[in-house]
């Protein structure tokens, strides 16, 4: 994990967030530590994921190439670098949703419920990559379906949180309290 990515957060995001939460007092604090958690928790990960997967491709670009035009698994050579625009882009959009997410945004939360699978695709794939790479000696038959399923779980449960009648209420709060808001979110 990150130490930057976490200071970062904690310094840019974290007062804006507190002061965000302060306009509820102490209403829903169950939500206010959860979402903060998780926010930082997504933001360190896939800020992390973009600075490995970048650093693998401007600082050891013969193996890049070489990685992602060869079949991996089961998934055909010219997909690989699709596959990895695409998770990066991901990567990319994950991390700033989870400044908004912090940030307590409507739209943040139903965008993020929205990409959800996506990112549990491609995430799945991008694992599956690494330990067919790193790992030799681990059976590949089933491999992939396992990543799948474990991944599926957990990002199913950031699915259930953020869907919950307890963040919902949490990320309508603001927009009760303003009507250009609601209005914004319906349209």
């Amino acid at each position: 994990m990150s130490y930057f990515a976490i200071l970062i957060f904690s310094i840019v995001v974290l007062p804006k967030a507190l002061r965000e939460y302060k306009k509820d007092k102490n209403k829903n604090t169950t939500a206010k530590y959860l979402n903060l958690l998780l926010s930082i928790l997504i933001f360190t990960i896939y800020i992390s994921s973009v600075k490995i997967e970048l650093r693998e491709y401007l600082f050891n670009l013969e193996e890049f190439y070489r990685s992602y035009q060869s079949k991996i698994g089961f998934i055909p050579s010219g997909i690989g670098k699709l596959v990895w625009i695409f998770y990066v882009l991901i990567c990319i959009v994950i991390s700033w949703l989870s400044v908004l997410l912090a940030l307590r945004k409507e739209y943040a939360r139903k965008l993020f419920l929205k990409l959800l699978p996506v990112l549990w695709i491609l995430e799945s794939i991008q694992l599956y990559k690494y330990a067919l790479k790193n790992f030799s000696t681990i059976d590949t038959k089933y491999l992939f379906l396992y990543i799948l399923i474990l991944l599926g779980i957990i990002i199913f449960t950031f699915f259930l949180l953020y869907y919950s009648r307890l963040m919902k209420s949490f990320f309508q709060y603001t927009a009760q309290e303003s009507p250009s808001i609601q209005q914004n979110i319906n349209n």
